[in-house]
Formats: structure tokens, C-alpha cells, sequence
């Protein structure tokens, strides 16, 4: 009996020991497992997500905005580094398909005229003015030849269309072709002849072939023969017409 109860007394004492050693195992574990839960923890507040934000995103969101930029911000410096120096305006910034600036030219400003235009007018004095037949008639009588822009135009004594040509005649009535010359209906209250300076020939002898075929074009229309003015053409007009070619012609010479 004694024996019987000595062996359960070691036997009970060695599993109170095993059972104080598995009780101290199990709070070790227990204890390590918090441990790492809290580093785990910790580490994960300490990460940084860019994708995601903990925070409420209706508050402080003009904040956020601004903290976001200067990320965004940083981030660029860092790749491309620091923002280059900007250039002062005196100094132009080219591009590669920008013209190089050019020098400012300064218009030069001629008193002199280019270019003059003399005209006069055969004017009818008929209310239902002039037909097709009497403006082909009497043009081609006096050698002027129908041709560039539809109007008619005299080539000097050989008569060749080649050469620019000496004066023209072109319809009083708007645009001033005779693009409608064949026509029944067509109708013009006048003919007008020019000139312009500089002339295959000097001004003088151009103004002088052009008065004359004026004045036989106003006795064949049996017309009025007027100046660039609207009025009846006399010796005063023509006085002054001649001096006005010469002093272009005088001014241009030089």
C-alpha cells in the first residue's frame, strides 16, 4: 500500500511539472505572438501607400490637394532635377522651327509716282447711247483690234497684238468689257480711252496718238469728247495734260 501510494505521488508530481512547464510554453507563445502582432503593426502604420488614403476624403480635402501637388512636385525634381534658370526677356527663346528674328527693314518712301494713267472719254450724246455695231464698226476703222480683258487696244504703227500696247478702249459701263458686245440688248453710254506711263512710246507722242484717235472716234460717233473730269475737253485740259507728262517724265528720268 505504501509502495501504490508512492508511486502515485512521483507520478503526481511529475505531472504537476509537466503540466507547469506546458502552462509557461503556452503563455510563451502567447506573449511572442503578441509581440510580432504589434511590430506587425507598427510596421504597416510606418508604410507609405500612395494609392491609398486612410483619412475621411471629405475632410480637409483643399489640404490634400496641396499635399498631393507638392508630392507630385518633388517627385519631378527628383527625376528631372531642379527647374533651369528661365531666361531673362532680352534673351528670345528660339524653337527648332521658329524663324531667326529678322532685322527690321525701313520702308523707303518715294515721292515720285510709279506710275501714270491718262484717259479720256467719247461720251454719247444720244439717250440710247451707242450699239454693238456702231462700237465695233468705228474702233476697228481706226485700227484698234478687240483682245486682252475683252477690251479693244491700238499696238502702235505696225499694229502688232505682241507688243504691250500704246492706249486702250474699254466700255464706260461697268466692269468695262465688252464681254456682251454680240448681243442685241447690249448698250453703252460712252467709250473710254487710256494711257499709261511709263509707254512703249515717249508720253508725249502716246498722249498725241490717243487725242487724235479720240477725236476721230467723237466725229464717227458723232459723241462729245470729255476729260478725266467729267467735262467737256478743251485747250486748258489739254495744256495741263501735256505738262503733266513731262514732269513724270522728267521726274522719272532721273
Amino acid at each position: 500500500m505504501d509502495a501504490l501510494i508512492s508511486f502515485f505521488s512521483k507520478n503526481m508530481a511529475f505531472g504537476l511539472v509537466g503540466l507547469v512547464v506546458l502552462l509557461v510554453g503556452i503563455a510563451w507563445v502567447i506573449y511572442r505572438s503578441h509581440q510580432n502582432y504589434r511590430q506587425d503593426i507598427g510596421d504597416f502604420e510606418q508604410e507609405d501607400f500612395p494609392y491609398f488614403d486612410l483619412e475621411d476624403p471629405l475632410d480637409n480635402s483643399a489640404q490634400k490637394e496641396k499635399d498631393d501637388l507638392d508630392n507630385l512636385t518633388k517627385r519631378a525634381e527628383a527625376v528631372f532635377g531642379q527647374q533651369d534658370e528661365i531666361p531673362e526677356l532680352d534673351d528670345p527663346i528660339l524653337t527648332p522651327n521658329a524663324p531667326e528674328p529678322q532685322p527690321e527693314l525701313t520702308p523707303q518712301t518715294s515721292t515720285q509716282p510709279q506710275q501714270l494713267i491718262i484717259s479720256l472719254a467719247v461720251h454719247s450724246i444720244q439717250a440710247q447711247g451707242f450699239s454693238n455695231q456702231d462700237v465695233v464698226n468705228s474702233l476697228q476703222q481706226l485700227g484698234l483690234q478687240f483682245g486682252k480683258m475683252q477690251i479693244f487696244h491700238h499696238y502702235g504703227l505696225d499694229m502688232n497684238p505682241d507688243n504691250p500696247a500704246v492706249f486702250s478702249v474699254a466700255n464706260m459701263v461697268e466692269p468695262g468689257d465688252f464681254s456682251n458686245l454680240n448681243e442685241p440688248s447690249f448698250f453703252s453710254p460712252g467709250l473710254v480711252l487710256f494711257m499709261q506711263l511709263p509707254n512703249p512710246l515717249s508720253g508725249r507722242v502716246a498722249f498725241e496718238l490717243m487725242f487724235n484717235h479720240a477725236q476721230r472716234l467723237t466725229a464717227l460717233l458723232q459723241a462729245q469728247l470729255e476729260c478725266d473730269r467729267h467735262q467737256r475737253l478743251d485747250a486748258a485740259r489739254i495744256d495741263e495734260i501735256r505738262e503733266q507728262i513731262d514732269m513724270f517724265e522728267l521726274k522719272n528720268s532721273t
